[in-house]
């Protein structure tokens, strides 16, 4: 415990010590007042910082030497602050002088650095301007001469848009012509091409020329292509037309020779052999130098010859429907039945009219009344065939007939109406028979 005590005085002692030694004023340097030494302690701090802010300054450091100025500032204010007796001791002041006049280099350094930045950014600002007028200036001078390089390249394209424009699908569509005026356009087009491939384009070729050229390409060389395959498809189908009719017409006896024993064989009449004979014009059209044209020209002759003769065989031999109609009203139906002819054909003079059939057929149906389907009547109607022989000019000929009437709502048959359906040449001489 005593150790203790003595421990305790001892420390004490030597904190009063500190604090009368630290309240004692110092010598000054001079032989003047001394500064206490709380004061002089912070002096020497600030004249330190001071000296290194001015190496800070002369190294060209602005910004630092304006924070170590500033930190000396604060120690010199808290003298003025704690210590303002000692505000006007030569020292104090001499230090405070050495601060105002480095915080005067400071600002002027800082003025200086900041009329050097502007002066720098009017600088970079002016190059920057610079720069883009010559930016925009290089731009219009290339503009300008784009814009003549595009001229001259649609001076030079706009004759041959002209020339090839109507071959392609920008104009009108020469290249779907078929036939010889197809072969014709494709010979045309394939010299024209050639003549355009030798042409000049310095400034190139404008879009739409660069099109044309494309498509017409290809069409020169997908044409031939397609029109061979277009020829094989009129050349078999007319070698197929003419082995249908060989099959089913000219051999028909071969066919069938029970029913040949029973009548004549059939003949084509004019819009089946016209059929034909379209089809091989077709590909002689197409291409009049065709190897097949010889042997389908043959092979149609060759039937129309046989036809000739089923004609004429069949003419002969063609006689009028039997006349089966025995009703009371017969010769009414007759003398109708030639009035609808007539209505057809003015020329026509009367020869002879049969029914073929037996009696009256009779319709019974439920349809709409018109188109818009928007009503439905019950219909009855009865009918009768007959045939109708008339002399036009130096020829006789035999039509096909439908005579009818619709019940009416009393129960009775309304007047009589018709129609012709075919017609044959008939021998005026077998019209009776």
């Amino acid at each position: 415990m005593r150790t203790i005590r003595v421990h305790l005085f001892t420390m004490g002692l030597a904190t009063l010590v500190f604090l009368l030694v630290a309240g004692a004023p110092a010598e000054s340097q001079d032989g003047g007042s001394k500064l206490p030494s709380a004061v002089a302690s912070r002096l020497k701090q600030a004249a330190d910082k001071l000296g290194k802010a001015e190496a800070e300054l002369g190294k060209g450091g602005t910004g630092a030497a304006d924070r170590t100025l500033v930190q000396a500032e604060r120690l010199l204010a808290e003298i003025e602050r704690q210590y303002a007796a000692t505000v006007d001791h030569p020292e104090v002041k001499a230090v405070r002088e050495r601060a105002r006049a480095l915080r005067g280099k400071v600002a002027a350094a800082k003025q200086a650095e900041a009329e050097a930045a502007a002066a720098e950014k009017a600088r970079a600002e002016a190059e920057a301007r610079a720069a883009e007028e010559a930016r925009l200036a290089e731009e219009e001078a290339k503009r300008a001469a784009g814009d003549a390089a595009w001229a001259k390249k649609e001076a030079d394209s706009k004759p041959w848009v002209e020339r090839l424009g109507p071959y392609g699908t920008f104009g009108d569509p020469k290249h779907f012509l078929a036939g010889v005026a197809s072969r014709i356009r494709y010979e045309e087009l394939k010299r024209l091409f050639e003549e355009y491939r030798q042409a000049s384009f310095p400034s190139g070729k404008t879009g739409r020329l660069e099109a044309i050229e494309e498509q017409i390409a290809r069409q020169l060389e997908e044409w031939p292509k397609s029109e061979a395959q277009r020829i094989a498809r009129l050349s078999a189908e007319a070698a197929e037309k003419l082995a249908t009719a060989e099959e089913h017409w000219v051999k028909w006896a071969e066919h069938w020779p029970e029913e040949a024993k029973l009548r004549p064989a059939p003949a084509m009449d004019a819009d089946q052999l016209r059929a034909i004979e379209e089809s091989i014009d077709r590909l002689a059209v197409a291409q009049p130098e065709h190897a097949d044209l010889a042997g389908l020209r043959a092979r149609l002759a060759a039937i129309q010859a046989e036809n000739g003769k089923r004609l004429e065989a069949n003419l002969k031999s063609k006689v009028m429907g039997p006349d089966r109609y025995r009703g009371a009203d017969a010769e009414e139906i007759r003398t109708f039945a030639f009035s609808v002819l007539v209505a057809k054909v003015p020329a026509a003079r009367p020869l002879r009219v049969t029914i073929q059939s037996e009696d009256w057929e009779i319709e019974s149906v439920d349809e709409w009344t018109d188109n818009t389907r928007s009503a439905v009547r019950h219909r009855e109607t009865r009918f009768l065939w007959a045939q109708v022989a008339s002399r036009e000019g130096e020829e006789a000929f035999v039509y096909g007939a439908c005579v009818a009437q619709d019940r009416q709502a009393d129960g009775s048959w309304g007047k009589l109406y018709g129609h012709t359906t075919w017609r044959n040449r008939i021998l005026e001489e077998n019209v009776g028979k």
